[in-house]
């Protein structure tokens, strides 16, 4: 009888253990996700940074504040604490504009191939509108032959992108079949463990030498 009873503890302590990972898992799929909206957030200060800035100079920090500068006739609000000096401000200004720069510099590309061949294909309609009038020059022609290599160039590129995202598309498709079933064989371990807990709390009961 001391034997049933030692494998009863046995067999108590595994499913606790188990109960106790599961109810982990179970916590962790319900848990709710955090979002944040879109767009720029000011970082809460909790009063640590504060105080740990205040035990190490002795002087607490003054809060932040708002400050409104002009760049090349464009206002723009930055946030600082302090004194707001005009070294600050050219420094915030170099910033600013060391950005646009930056951006013009990523985008202006784009913009310049879009109006390229935007240029090219009216080109082409009016070459192809001298080609079936029969009226094409020979340079003419050579130009028409340059202009559909690129627009081939051009379909190409675009078929090789879109091949790039269907690939992509796939495999996103395939990790969110893969974490489905892992889902699904977590839930249907907590339901086997739920049905197990009954008896295993009766094994508790009847074999606990408190009792």
């Amino acid at each position: 009888m001391s034997a049933l009873s030692r494998d009863a503890r046995a067999i108590v302590d595994a499913v606790n253990r188990v109960k106790t990972e599961v109810g982990r898992l179970a916590n962790a799929l319900q848990a709710p996700v955090e979002t944040t909206p879109d767009g720029p957030t000011t970082p809460t200060d909790d009063g640590r940074v504060t105080r740990l800035t205040e035990m190490l100079t002795g002087v607490r920090p003054e809060p932040d504040t708002c400050r409104s500068i002009e760049v090349d006739g464009e206002t723009i609000s930055v946030r600082g604490s302090g004194d707001f000096t005009e070294q600050d401000a050219n420094f915030f200004q170099e910033i600013v504009r060391a950005a646009k720069r930056r951006y013009e510099a990523e985008h202006g590309t784009a913009d310049d191939e879009d109006e390229l061949r935007w240029t090219r294909r009216e080109a082409l309609g009016v070459l192809l509108s001298r080609a079936e009038r029969g009226v094409l020059t020979t340079a003419e022609a050579a130009q028409l032959r340059a202009h559909m290599e690129a627009e081939i160039r051009d379909c190409n590129t675009a078929r090789k992108v879109a091949r790039g995202n269907r690939d992509h598309v796939r495999y996103l498709a395939g990790e969110i079949d893969r974490l489905t079933a892992e889902l699904e064989q977590a839930q249907a371990a907590i339901e086997r463990v739920r049905a197990v807990l009954p008896y295993a709390e009766q094994i508790a009961t009847t074999t606990d030498p408190t009792t």
